[in-house]
């Protein structure tokens, strides 16, 4: 991303994030509490959905991480389709009007809607589950993107992010896409993903190891 500019956010104009609202910051204060009783890797649900090879959600896809940025956008008759290197997540956007689906449908990836304003895309998305929290977001969240041609090789990607139930206010982040003729390359990370299996062992291990040393130490 060699266009992209120093920062992302850019409303409000400090370039911060709006404070949490008092309910969110509640609801995080509990969620620390309750996973002080737990150990680092009690079960495969301690870790996120991008450590279990599920998903980076919306709109952490889009975001730059360490490798694997690469994105595939294809237009056809009726929809655009955005893949993305990092697992492979595929979002298949309708252009044709239909209503959002019903509030008890709810996914990772949200249910998104897509419409042309002149030159730009844009995509409303609702729905999301509450296992795909963005920045510790509730089920209320609303994107809202637009992609726009800046030239032949720069798209502006820019996503406002609503949810009142977790921030003061909205809030705009963009940055800039760059053409690139690369496609997409293979990300085998259910096949190569040891990370889980390796974590778990390892807490199991080192729960062993602890109950050893406490019978030895009471045995004296």
């Amino acid at each position: 991303l060699w266009s992209s500019r120093a920062w992302l956010i850019h409303d409000p104009d400090d370039g911060r994030i709006p404070s949490l609202t008092a309910n969110a910051k509640s609801g995080m204060a509990a969620r620390v509490d309750a996973r002080r009783r737990r150990g680092a890797a009690d079960s495969w649900t301690d870790f996120d959905l991008f450590s279990r090879c599920i998903t980076r959600g919306v709109p952490n896809s889009m975001m730059p991480v360490i490798y694997g940025n690469t994105y595939e956008i294809v237009q056809a008759p009726g929809s655009v389709a955005i893949v993305h290197e990092m697992i492979h997540d595929t979002r298949v956007i309708p252009l044709d009007e239909r209503p959002h689906a019903g509030p008890m449908v709810r996914s990772y990836l949200g249910d998104s809607r897509g419409y042309f304003d002149g030159t730009t895309l844009v995509i409303e998305t609702t729905n999301f589950s509450s296992e795909a929290s963005f920045l510790g977001s509730s089920q209320t969240l609303q994107l809202t993107e637009r992609v726009t041609p800046l030239s032949d090789d720069i798209l502006e990607w820019q996503v406002t992010v609503l949810d009142p139930e977790t921030w003061t206010r909205p809030w705009t982040c963009a940055m800039n896409l760059t053409r690139s003729n690369a496609r997409p390359l293979e990300y085998a990370c259910h096949e190569g993903n040891y990370f889980l299996r390796h974590a778990l062992s390892a807490q199991r291990s080192a729960e062993r190891a602890n109950e050893f040393a406490s019978n030895v130490v009471n045995r004296r």
